[in-house]
Order: C-alpha cells, then sequence, then structure tokens
C-alpha cells in the first residue's frame, strides 16, 4: 500500500448502507416505470439502448449521492451493495415490463397494477414472457429491420442487465474513494486551479520525481492544445488532508470540425503539503494570457515612439538652456 496517495479508511456504518440500499430501490421503483413507457411507445434498438444508459446513470447518481451523505468510506463495500441495488433494479425493470405488456396485450382489461401484482407472485410468468419474446421479438433495428430475436435478444439483454448494474457500482465506487478527512469526518473539497501548467509526459520518471515532492516540472503554460490540468483535494483546516491529480490534456480534432480533449490521469489523489498547496494556489491562480505576435510588434512600435519622444523632450530642453545663456551674455 502507497502512503503516498489517499487512502480509503473502509468504514461504512450499517445505517448508512442500510439507507442506500433502501434509497436506490426507491430511485428505482421510481424511474423503472419511466424506463419500460420508453422502450414499450419507442421500440427501437436505439432509444432502447440511450434510455438503458440513462436509468443505469440515474441510479447510479442516487447511489453515488447516498454514499456521500452516509460518509460511506469503503469502496469495496459500496461497489458490491451497489452492484447488487442494480441486480434488483433490473429484476424490477422486467416486472413492470410485464406489467406493461400485459396491459397492452389485453387491451386494459389487466390492469399495470394487476401485472405488477401478477408478477411479483408468480415470476414463472417473467420467464414465460422472455422465451416469447426470444422467439417473436419485440423492437427492431431501424425502420426497415426485423425484429431481433433469439441469440441477439439474448446478447442485448445481457448487456442491458450489465449496464444498469455496473454502472451504480461505478459511480458509487468512486465516490468512496474521494480523499476525506476522518479527523473533521467530512469530504475534502475539489478544486480546479484557474492556471493551467505545461504538459507532462506520463513517464516512470516523472511520476517518481512527483512522488518524491519535486513540482519543478509544473510550470505555467497558455498553451490550449495541449497542458496539465491541475485539482487540489483538501480539508483546509486538516493538514494531513491535501491531496493533489494531475491530468494530461490534448486537444485534438473531433467530427464535423469540432474539437475533443483526450485526458489521462498522471497522478490521483497524491498527498502533498499545506504550503505546497498554498504555493501551487498562488502559481496557478489565474490564467496566463498568450502574447501574440502582433502584441508584441505593437509594444515594440510603442517603445520606438516613446523613444523618440524622449529624444525630442531633450532636444527641446537643450534648446531652452542655449536660449537662456544667450540672454544672461546679454
Amino acid at each position: 500500500m502507497n502512503q503516498k496517495y489517499y487512502q480509503a479508511s473502509g468504514r461504512a456504518s450499517f445505517a448508512g448502507m442500510l439507507t442506500m440500499i433502501i434509497g436506490g430501490l426507491i430511485v428505482a421503483l421510481v424511474t423503472s416505470p419511466v424506463y419500460i413507457v420508453i422502450v414499450q411507445k419507442i421500440p427501437s434498438a436505439y432509444i432502447s439502448a440511450f434510455a438503458t444508459v440513462g436509468y443505469g446513470f440515474l441510479i447510479g447518481l442516487a447511489m453515488s449521492f447516498l454514499a456521500e451523505k452516509g460518509h460511506l468510506r469503503s469502496p469495496k463495500k459500496i461497489m458490491t451493495l451497489s452492484f447488487l441495488v442494480g441486480l434488483m433494479a433490473t429484476c424490477l425493470q422486467w416486472v413492470f415490463f410485464y406489467a406493461f405488456m400485459m396491459n397492452d396485450a389485453t387491451d386494459g382489461e389487466v390492469s399495470i397494477a394487476a401485472g405488477y401484482r401478477e408478477a411479483l407472485t408468480n415470476p414463472q410468468n417473467i420467464v414465460e414472457l422472455m422465451r416469447y419474446l426470444l422467439e417473436n421479438g419485440h423492437w427492431s433495428l431501424g425502420r426497415n429491420g426485423g425484429n431481433v430475436t433469439g441469440v441477439a435478444l439474448a446478447f442485448v439483454w445481457v448487456v442491458e442487465a450489465a449496464i444498469i448494474s455496473i454502472a451504480p457500482a461505478y459511480l458509487a465506487r468512486g465516490q468512496a474513494r474521494k480523499p476525506y478527512s476522518e479527523t473533521y469526518q467530512r469530504w475534502a473539497v475539489k478544486t480546479v486551479l484557474a492556471g493551467q501548467a505545461a504538459l507532462i509526459e506520463k513517464t516512470k520518471e516523472n511520476k517518481l520525481a512527483l512522488e518524491a515532492g519535486d513540482f519543478s516540472m509544473l510550470k505555467p503554460s497558455a498553451d490550449k492544445a495541449a497542458f496539465t490540468r491541475i485539482q487540489l483535494w483538501e480539508v483546509e483546516e486538516d493538514d494531513s488532508c491535501h491531496y493533489l491529480t494531475l491530468i494530461t490534456v490534448k486537444v485534438v480534432p473531433a467530427k464535423k470540425g469540432k474539437t475533443e480533449e483526450k485526458t489521462t490521469e498522471l497522478v490521483e489523489y497524491l498527498q502533498i503539503s499545506p504550503e505546497c498547496a498554498k504555493e501551487l494556489k498562488e502559481r496557478f491562480a489565474t490564467q496566463i494570457i498568450a502574447e501574440t505576435s502582433e502584441t508584441s510588434e505593437e509594444d515594440g512600435d510603442a517603445e520606438e515612439a516613446a523613444g523618440d519622444d524622449s529624444e525630442a523632450a531633450e532636444d527641446a530642453e537643450e534648446s531652452a538652456g542655449d536660449q537662456e545663456l544667450a540672454k544672461q551674455e546679454k
């Protein structure tokens, strides 16, 4: 274990974990009908894919939020619990899907509530529905494509379950890994410094230098195409809770004439001293304005003009002195 980097304490209260599970299921209970309505009303594979990602992402945000509010600092436990909640959310959306399908198939004779109760009391009905869909399909690929069935549909269901389960686990784990002050019982505050540093390549030598406390390579830069972004994670009152994250950024061309950032983490949550954090804030408090050649030429012309004015003033003073001397001689 490398003590130069932040290590989560692994603490997670039973009450906090229970609250996270219940809260996650409530969010799944509320959002799953919306998810199913989208899938039902717009039977397209592409729409379903976006809806699945959105469904998993919303549950993940909820799990991350509850992990933060519950002060849960055990990444492994939080990831496992969030994954299980995601699996339960997957099952829950199948219950609602069955209820909506029964309601449509019977032209409303079987209410959604009745279908929901039937699916809960007799899960075998959901299995039968899955078998029917594997044979006949439910949605298509594009306007002219046939219904997706068989192995392809089963693969889609596996991917759907993976997204809904993994997204919450990933997001909640990310929250549990963030720096936390055990002394003051609160999460560190993230600050992205306004100024940027020159690009630092991700090499073993550079990483070792940073871990040794050598930050001389962090030099202010105005280069917008390749630079290093500086993040500080701090609890100001806690001298032991100051951490540095460096992200290398390269701006590259994208589609339709646009650009996008390609980022790589150089170091994440590297512990630094309060003095070092203060010095970095002062050094990178503001952005450097790039000096263009046009600006340089204008500055040069201004200096030359100022020099000419200075010479003219000296000539005027010399002339005035001569005139005064001539008066005295008279």
